[in-house]
């Protein structure tokens, strides 16, 4: 039994050791499992940093069906999947991306004529990625500046809702805000912007290209004779074990929960007839409950990848739907 892993970061795992990421801790689970009656289990992890919708249905086609999967579990990122999909809201010129045409997937490939992709394709940034694959140093430097990148990512974030929350206990009670998407950016950042209903044209679109990205995998994994499932990615203010801090970001969204992106995945995965597993809820309910963090790690617990207790509820509860499919 094989099964390939498509996703961004979250699946590549790079935070926790290679035993504790979710997808080995599904392989363990699964090869003990009666629904597979003594059958070996491998699972391949496609997951890749920075990677979207978009790069995942490029590696299904290019990548995954040399290794023939019998199932493709398509993991989805709700924080920065949807805005990663959608060349407005990512702003990345070196990246493909995928426009709809009256309901069509058109693959845009301008991005092979972009100064930065041609860079990463010289013979010069190759040479450079030979001495940093093969020295310690130059590995060190890089992570010290990502490191540091993240820190200054984070603190400008507490800034902004710093600022914005000071802007408006200055506004008083007397002047109460209509709460819209363009409001609301530049205060919270886009990316908080998934948790709401969207209210414009760019969001309309990147859910839409999102949607029809994860249909198109899903019938090609079908055409394939595979098996196809999706599962979201928590975002680490969803789980948060401290009721408190989400209502906080709850009362500045304006929304009533955090579930938004997932209840809108299984909406299209009932519509669309393929199994689903939204993990924001029964993660949620397990932080809760046992006041565990399942993001972030150190004096960054509760921000930012799952750490190892993330990867070992969610590859358990993975395994268990699996489970479910293989035994029908």
């Amino acid at each position: 039994m094989r099964i390939a892993v498509l996703g961004d970061s979250y699946a590549e795992g790079r935070q926790v050791e290679l035993d504790s990421t979710f997808w080995k801790v599904l392989e363990r689970q699964l090869s003990h499992s009666p629904a597979l009656a003594g059958k070996d289990v491998e699972v391949i992890n496609f997951g890749v940093n920075g990677y979207g919708t978009v790069e995942e249905l490029l590696t299904l086609r290019q990548r995954v069906w040399e290794y023939s999967p019998d199932i493709v579990l398509l993991t989805v990122t709700v924080y920065n999947d949807i805005t990663d999909n959608y060349k407005p809201f990512k702003g990345a010129d070196e990246v493909p991306y995928f426009n709809l045409d009256g309901g069509n997937l058109v693959y845009d490939d301008s991005f092979v004529k972009s100064a930065k992709y041609l860079w990463h394709d010289s013979g010069l940034f190759t040479a450079w990625v030979s001495a940093h694959n093969h020295s310690r140093l130059i590995q060190l430097l890089h992570h010290a500046q990502f490191a540091i990148k993240t820190r200054l990512d984070g603190w400008k974030a507490q800034r902004r809702q710093t600022e914005a929350q000071k802007a408006l206990d200055a506004s008083g009670p007397a002047q109460p805000m209509v709460k819209t998407t363009a409001s609301l950016t530049d205060a919270v950042g886009i990316q908080n912007m998934v948790y709401r209903v969207p209210d414009d044209a760019n969001w309309n679109e990147a859910w839409l290209v999102t949607e029809a990205l994860i249909k198109q995998i899903g019938a090609e994994v079908t055409q394939h004779g595979s098996n196809f499932m999706v599962a979201t990615i928590t975002s680490d203010i969803q789980v948060y074990p401290d009721p408190a801090v989400r209502q906080a970001m709850m009362n500045q969204l304006d929304v009533k929960d955090l579930f938004y992106p997932d209840t809108r995945l299984a909406n299209l995965a009932d519509r669309e007839g393929f199994p689903f597993l939204d993990l924001a809820l029964p993660m949620q309910m397990a932080a809760n409950k046992d006041k565990v963090f399942f993001h972030g790690f150190g004096r960054e617990i509760g921000n930012g990848h799952w750490n190892e207790a993330g990867h070992k509820f969610a590859g358990e509860l993975i395994a268990s739907k699996l489970e479910e499919i293989i035994g029908q």
